[in-house]
């Protein structure tokens, strides 16, 4: 809640702002104010802050000079009250700091999608084996008893399979549901952390984060404010992990081209957003890609061997199958 009804008028946005995130935890939508361990009491952090900038404010500063000044607030949130302050979309700054945005639903809905589609195609690799295990090498065993020859090693493997059949498929069938029901059990939050690892997601991360520095900058730069300021706020705004806040991305070549070159007059506010929808684009496409490729790219790898050792176990016992009947004295 607010300080107090005596608190200064001037703190009236940051009341706001804080009331809308504190509507976005009682809702559980996790808010990331770039401070490590936060996520369990962001109230006392909200009031932790304000109180500091009511002190700002009621030694003389403005509240802009306050937010800027103040070495208490996280770079993050110092970007994020400022971008309240300064411009006219709350909703962008809202969905910025908010963990549950519609692009971050769009990941983890990709990513989920993503293992249902690879656990689907293992799924059919197992049954295709099994089938091969209980119809086909039967009839290759039986095809070396009629010639009295013994199994050979390509075919065995095949025979230990069948044998044991009740057992790995049992323990494959086990391995599935508990994956599933882990899948489920999971939360968002974890999900996503868990998939932070995987270079086609931190490629994607990277173009979201150039898409809003780029759009902060544009709304900085649209009401004549200071490039310089701008852009250390906006690279603070755009770190989407808490515990990389103070480190420095670079910026992406689209984005530095529009910082830095001569537009011929064009305003560099309405260029940078132009290239935050460039960037939100790749960032869509990009996983749009790989939500479709990784589900394929994990069975090919996983099942590369598998498929050798099966085409193997049907080519070479008829190789030698076709030696024993062609070739006089190989019996």
């Amino acid at each position: 809640m607010p300080l107090s009804e005596s608190s200064p008028p001037e703190l009236e946005p940051i009341d706001r702002f804080h009331d809308e995130l504190r509507s976005l935890v009682e809702t559980g939508i996790g808010v990331n104010l770039g401070i490590a361990g936060e996520s369990q009491d962001v109230p006392a952090v909200l009031e932790r802050f304000l109180a500091a900038l009511a002190v700002r404010v009621q030694l003389g500063q403005t509240l802009a000079q306050a937010i800027a000044d103040e070495a208490s607030l996280s770079p993050r949130y110092r970007a994020a009250a400022m971008a309240w302050v300064r411009f006219d979309s709350p909703a962008v700054v809202l969905e910025a700091v908010a963990n549950s945005s519609s692009r971050e639903t769009d990941l983890v809905n990709g990513i989920r999608l993503s293992l249902t589609q690879t656990a689907l195609i293992l799924a059919l690799m197992l049954i295709g084996l099994a089938i091969a295990a209980v119809w086909l090498s039967p009839r290759m065993e039986g095809i070396y008893s009629q010639l009295e020859q013994p199994i050979p090693p390509s075919l065995q493997w095949l025979v230990t399979l069948r044998d044991g059949l009740p057992i790995w498929a049992t323990g494959a069938a086990v391995v599935f549901v508990l994956g599933a029901l882990a899948a489920r059990a999971v939360d968002r939050a974890r999900l996503r952390r868990l998939a932070s690892w995987l270079p086609m997601v931190g490629q994607r991360d990277r173009f979201v984060a150039q898409a809003l520095r780029a759009q902060y900058l544009s709304s900085w730069l649209e009401r004549d404010l200071p490039l310089d300021d701008g852009l250390v706020l906006a690279q603070a705004f755009a770190t989407q992990d808490a515990s990389s806040g103070s480190e420095s991305e670079p910026l992406g070549p689209l984005l530095a081209w529009a910082i830095h070159a001569d537009l011929a007059g064009e305003p560099r506010w309405a260029v940078l957003r132009a290239v935050a929808e460039v960037y939100e684009r790749l960032a869509e496409t990009h996983l749009a890609r790989w939500v479709t490729q990784l589900p394929w790219l994990i069975a090919i790898a996983i099942s590369g061997l598998i498929v050798l050792a099966y085409g193997l176990s049907i080519f070479l016992p008829l190789i030698d199958i076709l030696k024993v009947v062609t070739v006089p004295g190989s019996r």
